[in-house]
């Protein structure tokens, strides 16, 4: 991680000596090594990490590239550097952070702390790219995930609740060796699969759903993410051409992706296709998002994503229409951009399936 650690140091910008990081997430990346507290200074010098008794003979035993302290007075420990240092202004990784912290930072340091969000957006974009091992990483958790959708199909039956699914689906994931579910499983069927974030009901599925399944693995802290609608019994010729067209859209887009292209690019071409398709209104969230420690990370493809997608970052692709009320159509796969476009990381198909 120390590699991490000097990429941080040397983008550091002018006018900041250093920058603390508190969140779970962070601290995990630029140190290796889960925790639920612990502080993380970094300056241009040196990286300290301030951590209590419960976790400072793990973390001075693994953490490398960085001062390991065991935390007593956090702010009276992290004053004593800043005069050793002679740190004029330190950032914060704003988006990780309430503002009762930051006020508590602020007012306790012998120092200027910048609250604006640069460095939280350094940290983020750093975040972004993924090195070789964590794309690996995701690579296994979707390699679990996939196995768990092959799994379900032969346990899905009419008559079990999405409740009952949800749960047999998170405990395949475990079983075929996640260390956690990346989010709460979304399962929805029948007029429930209109809505893109449902939450499982004890609601029966029975012939003529659609049913939605958006799930992911974990590995090593890295998340997996994916979505596969499914028909139980034969669908109706509206719900194969909503099928359709929703399939055509995500590999359009995906088809679609390079480096360098802006993420808002990305998401029109799945967008204008649905849209000539006569469901423009049915498709109302962002194409995809980065995925990695975080569920939701940079980068995305969306409406207001202006920024470009850069060779190395791992991102959802997942267009869906929604009729109101009736079903609902999500596809969605995980791919690395690559120098020469898009890898999809999804080996199940992506053609309907029907029980």
């Amino acid at each position: 991680m120390k590699e991490r650690i000097e990429r941080l140091q040397e983008n550091l910008p002018a006018h900041l000596d250093g920058v603390i990081i508190t969140s779970d997430v962070n601290r995990r990346y630029y140190l290796g090594m889960a925790s639920t507290a612990g502080t993380l200074l970094v300056t241009r010098k040196e990286a300290v990490l301030l951590i209590d008794f419960r976790y400072y003979e793990e973390a001075a035993r693994t953490v490398t590239g960085c001062r390991v302290v065991r935390q007593e007075k956090v702010l009276d420990q992290l004053n004593q550097i800043i005069r050793e240092e002679k740190l004029a202004a330190l950032g914060l990784e704003s988006g990780y952070m309430t503002l009762a912290e930051a006020c508590r930072l602020r007012d306790g340091l012998s120092c200027q702390v910048d609250f604006g969000g640069e460095m939280n957006g350094i940290i983020l974009r750093q975040r972004a790219v993924k090195s070789p091992w964590e794309r690996e990483r995701i690579a296994q958790a979707q390699a679990i995930s996939d196995k768990a959708f092959l799994r379900m199909l032969e346990i899905i039956k009419p008559g079990m609740t999405e409740r009952e699914i949800a749960t047999q689906l998170e405990i395949t994931c475990l079983r075929l060796g996640s260390e956690d579910k990346s989010f709460d499983p979304i399962v929805v069927a029948g007029p429930n699969s209109s809505s893109p974030h449902g939450h499982p009901g004890f609601r029966p599925v029975q012939k003529g759903d659609f049913l939605t399944m958006d799930f992911g693995a974990v590995v090593d802290g890295y998340h997996a993410d994916m979505t596969r609608t499914i028909a139980i019994g034969q669908p109706t010729s509206e719900m194969e051409e909503v099928y359709r067209i929703v399939l055509e859209a995500k590999e359009a887009a995906t088809a679609a992706i390079r480096p360098g292209i802006p993420g808002d690019q990305v998401d029109r071409v799945a967008r204008q296709l649905i849209a000539d398709r006569g469901y423009g209104d049915c498709f109302g969230h962002g194409l995809g998002h980065g995925v990695g420690l975080e569920i939701h990370e940079a980068p995305a493809f969306s409406p207001s994503a202006k920024g470009p997608v850069e060779e190395g970052s791992v991102i959802s692709v997942e267009p869906g229409i929604y009729l109101e009320g009736r079903f609902g159509v999500r596809i969605e796969d995980l791919v690395e951009v690559t120098a020469g476009g898009a890898r999809r990381l999804n080996t199940t198909p992506t053609s309907l399936v029907i029980l």
